[in-house]
C-alpha cells in the first residue's frame, strides 16, 4: 500500500484504523517527511518500509497485522511510543539505544529472538512489554529506569535465565511480570515498590522466601506458583490483595500457617488464596485449619495441601 497525496509533506498524522475489508500490503510513508503519528491497527499489513525519511515520527501503532519485521528505528530519535503487538515479527530484538525519548515500547505476541534489550539508556521509558516472544539470555539491570510503571517479559516457553534484577529504584512500578521463564535465585525485595499493584513471577525456578509485603498497600494480585520457594518473610498483607497464588512450591508448614494468618489479619472478604499443589506442606490441621475456616467464612476460596 503506497500512500499517495498531492502534498504529503503537509501531513502530520495518518490513521488507517480498522478497515473492512482489512487493508493489506506495504505501508510506504517515505514521502511524509513531517509525519508525527501512524496508526494502522487491526489490518493485514505485511511491511512498514523504512522510517528513515520520517525524523519527526513520534507514535507508531500497528498492532494485529501480519508484519514480519520492524524497520530500523535508530534515526527516529523523536519516537515516544511504539506498539507492534500481535504480529509475526521474527527478528532479533531491535536496537532502541538512540530512542531516548521513548516512553512506550510494546511488542507482545510476536517471535522476537535474542536477548531482552538493555533499556538503561531509555530513561523516559514508562511501559515496556515484550511478553510471549522467544527471548533468551538474562534480564539487564533496571536500576536506571526509575520512570518504569510496567515491565513485562512473560514467555510461553522457558527462555530467560539468571536472576531478576533489583527493582528497588522503581518507585512508580505498577505491574511486573516475568512468568514462564527459567529465572532463578530469589524474588526481588519489594519494600520500596509502594505503588506495585500486580506481581507475576510464576513458573520459574525462584528459591528462598516470599518477600515481606507490608509496604505494598496497593497490591491486588500476587502470583509466584510453580517455583521452589520455601519460606515466607512475614509482615502484613494489604486488604486489597484479593488473589494470591503460591501453589506448587516447597513452602514449609510454618510458611503456610503464617500466610494464612496474615490474610486473616488483613480482614478482607472474598478472594482466592491458593497454597496447595505438589510440594507445599499442609497447614496445621490441614483442611480444618482454623485460619482457613475463618477465611472461607468470609467468602474466600482457600486451597491448601490436604
Amino acid at each position: 500500500m503506497i500512500l499517495s497525496l498531492t502534498s504529503p509533506q503537509t501531513i502530520e498524522s495518518i490513521d488507517l484504523g480498522t478497515s473492512t475489508p482489512r487493508l493489506s500490503g506495504v505501508i510506504d510513508i517515505s514521502t511524509f517527511a513531517n509525519l508525527v503519528g501512524l496508526n494502522a491497527n487491526e489490518n493485514d499489513i505485511t511491511s512498514l518500509g523504512s522510517f528513515t525519511s520520517n525524523p519527526n515520527l513520534q507514535e507508531v501503532r500497528v498492532t494485529d497485522n501480519l508484519l514480519t519485521a520492524l524497520p530500523s528505528l535508530t534515526g527516529n530519535t523523536n519516537l515516544t511510543s511504539v506498539d507492534c503487538s500481535r504480529n509475526n515479527i521474527s527478528q532479533v530484538f531491535p536496537d532502541l539505544s538512540s530512542n531516548t525519548n521513548l516512553r512506550v515500547f510494546l511488542c507482545f505476541r510476536n517471535q522476537l529472538s535474542g536477548n531482552v534489550f538493555d533499556i538503561s539508556s531509555n530513561l523516559n521509558m514508562n511501559h515496556f512489554g515484550v511478553g510471549n516472544n522467544n527471548l533468551t539470555g538474562t534480564i539487564p539491570s533496571l536500576s536506571a529506569n526509575t520512570n518504569l510503571k510496567t515491565y513485562n517479559v512473560q514467555q510461553q516457553t522457558p527462555g530467560l535465565t539468571g536472576g531478576f534484577p533489583s527493582i528497588d529504584n522503581l518507585l512508580d512500578i505498577d505491574i511486573v511480570n516475568c512468568t514462564g521463564n527459567a529465572l532463578s535465585e530469589s524474588l526481588p525485595n519489594l519494600s520500596n515498590n509502594t505503588k506495585l499493584r500486580i506481581f507475576q513471577f510464576a513458573s520459574n525456578s525462584f528459591t528462598g522466601n516470599i518477600p515481606d509485603l507490608s509496604n505494598n498497600t496497593k497490591l491486588q494480585l500476587f502470583e509466584c506458583y510453580n517455583n521452589n520457594l520455601s519460606g515466607y518473610a512475614g509482615g502484613t498483607i494489604t486488604s486489597k490483595l484479593s488473589t494470591f497464588r503460591g501453589q506448587s512450591n516447597i513452602l514449609t508448614q510454618s510458611a503456610v500457617n503464617s500466610i494464612l494468618a496474615a490474610f486473616v489479619a488483613a480482614g478482607h472478604s472474598g478472594g482466592l488464596l491458593n497454597l496447595g499443589g505438589s510440594g507445599n506442606a499442609a497447614p496445621t490441621n490441614g483442611n480444618s485449619n482454623s485460619d482457613k475456616l475463618v477465611l472461607e467464612a468470609r467468602g474466600w476460596t482457600v486451597i491448601v495441601t490436604p
